[in-house]
């Protein structure tokens, strides 16, 4: 009885947290599409070093200047097309 109610716990924890996740990435998804970009880049004002992908049709990458910052010349250049 105790391991089916902790178990039922878990369950409900782990939805909530997917719940949460899934609005933030929608909400990402949305601020991210109303950005100017470059060939799906998408460079935010933020002093701490962060970048993730939001996926979709087009899908956009989002990188801090925090995390531009933090990278020297080489790992900065954007490689080009064939």
């Amino acid at each position: 009885m105790i391991a089916g109610l902790l178990l039922g716990a878990a369950v409900l924890m782990a939805a909530r947290v997917l719940w949460r996740r899934a609005r933030t990435l929608a909400a990402a998804d949305l601020e991210a599409e109303c950005m100017p970009t470059e060939d799906g880049l998408v460079v935010v004002e933020d002093e701490a070093p962060d970048a993730f992908a939001i996926p979709g049709l087009p899908g956009r990458v989002v990188v801090s200047t925090g995390m531009l910052h933090t990278l020297d010349e080489t790992e900065r250049q954007y490689p080009a097309r064939p």
